[in-house]
C-alpha cells in the first residue's frame, strides 16, 4: 500500500509539473531547483524509511533521489545552459561519489549499480564534442578503482562486469571518433590501464 501511495503521488506530481511547464508557470532555473529539491526530499525520505527497516522500499526512494539529481544537473547544463559543462561534470561526479558513499552506508549493491550507471553516463551526457582523452580516461580510471574495491570487499559481483563493459564502450566510442596514428601509442596505453582498473 505504501509503494502504491508513493507511486501515485509521484505520478500526480509529474503530471502537475508537466502541466506547469506547458503553461510556462516555471522558468528553467525554477525547474532545475525543483528537481534538486525533490531529489533532496527523496533522499531524506529514503533514509527515514530505511531506518524503519523497509530496506527494499528505501532503496527505490533513494534511487529516485539520485536519478533526479543527475537529471537536474544534466538539464541545467545541456537543456537550459544555466551552468557550463565543466561545472556540471564536477557536480555529477560529486553525485556519483556521494551515491557510492550511500551504497556503502546502506550496504546496497543496487545503489552502487545506480551510482556506476550515472558515473559512466556522465562523460557522454555532457560531451562538448571535443577530444579530452586524459580527462575522460583519468575519470574512468578513478571510477573503476572504487568499483573494483567494493566488488571485492562487499562481494558485489555485479560491479565488475559493469565497470569492464562501460570502460570498453567508452573507449570504443572514443576510438571510433578520435583515434588516429598520432595518438595511437597513448590511446592503447590508456585502454590497457582502464581494463586493469576495471578488473
Amino acid at each position: 500500500m505504501n509503494r502504491i501511495a508513493v507511486f501515485t503521488l509521484l505520478l500526480g506530481a509529474a503530471f502537475l509539473f508537466k502541466y506547469g511547464v506547458d503553461n510556462d508557470w516555471f522558468g528553467p532555473a525554477t525547474r532545475v531547483a525543483m528537481g534538486i529539491a525533490a531529489a533532496a526530499i527523496s533522499l531524506l525520505a529514503g533514509d527515514r524509511v530505511w531506518r524503519r527497516g523497509q530496506t527494499v522500499f528505501a532503496q527505490g526512494i533513494i534511487g529516485l533521489g539520485l536519478a533526479l539529481l543527475y537529471l537536474s544537473i544534466y538539464a541545467a547544463a545541456v537543456l537550459y545552459q544555466l551552468v557550463p559543462s565543466s561545472l556540471a561534470f564536477v557536480a555529477m561526479s560529486a553525485v556519483t561519489g556521494g551515491a557510492m558513499g550511500l551504497a556503502v552506508l546502506y550496504n546496497s549493491q543496487a545503489i552502487a549499480v545506480l551510482a556506476l550507471a550515472g558515473g559512466y553516463l556522465t562523460p557522454p551526457a555532457l560531451s562538448t564534442g571535443e577530444d579530452h582523452p586524459w580527462i575522460l580516461f583519468g575519470y574512468v580510471f578513478l571510477l573503476n578503482l572504487p568499483s573494483l574495491l567494493l566488488a571485492r570487499m562487499r562481494q558485489w559481483k555485479a560491479l565488475e562486469p559493469i565497470a569492464a563493459a562501460a570502460t570498453i564502450l567508452l573507449y570504443g566510442a572514443w576510438f571510433n571518433q578520435w583515434f588516429s596514428v598520432a595518438n595511437r601509442p597513448e590511446g592503447g596505453a590508456r585502454f590497457r590501464v582502464e581494463l586493469l582498473a576495471a578488473g
